[in-house]
């Protein structure tokens, strides 16, 4: 028996629509939304059990992996991401504002937002060339900082301003302490 992604018809028609296909742990968390009228899936046997047949059945899917709040959720998530960024039209983890430890897209549903907001954290925005941490925090969950509020750690971090600032004293400064 050749295992398949669950709701195989409706990853297949999410690729040839381009709308984004959320993958989910699990076949609870997929049938509630597919039935909310989004296109989900899940792979059989639960987290750290991907194979790699599953790839060729995502190719050129706009794929939005939604992790359980947990470590081998976060693991399973960025695994399956790594295998797929050549294969998938785009490959997007969020991390769902507010889920406590262990809780999944049902819980935050449940209990933290709706279709709706889930709908809009996917969406493309306008083009936007400024984050604030805020904002990047929402996409990818928490920030661990080097220097709180300034300097995250292990993300890319711009300084701008206009000239005589002090942005090159400053780079200067950040360097010497690093």
């Amino acid at each position: 028996v050749s295992l398949v992604l669950y709701s195989l018809p409706a990853v297949t028609k999410a690729i040839e629509q381009k709308e984004p296909l959320f993958l989910v742990e699990g076949e609870k968390d997929a049938e509630r939304l597919l039935s909310a009228g989004l296109f989900a899936t899940t792979s059989p046997l639960g987290a750290g059990k991907w194979k790699d047949a599953y790839n060729a059945q995502l190719e050129g899917a706009r794929l939005v992996i939604l992790p359980d709040n947990d470590k081998p959720g976060k693991h399973h998530a960025q695994q399956i991401a790594e295998q797929l960024q050549n294969v998938a039209a785009s490959v997007d983890i969020i991390h769902l504002p507010e889920l406590q430890e262990k809780e999944d897209v049902s819980n935050w549903l449940d209990k933290y937002g709706t279709i709706e907001q889930l709908q809009a954290l996917v969406t493309p925005k306008e083009n936007k060339l400024f984050f604030s941490f805020e904002d990047l925090e929402k996409l990818i969950g928490p920030i661990e900082w080097t220097w709180r509020g300034w300097l995250p750690a292990g993300l890319l971090t711009i300084v701008a301003s206009e000239p005589g600032i002090g942005k090159s004293a400053l780079a200067l400064r950040l360097a010497a302490t690093m």
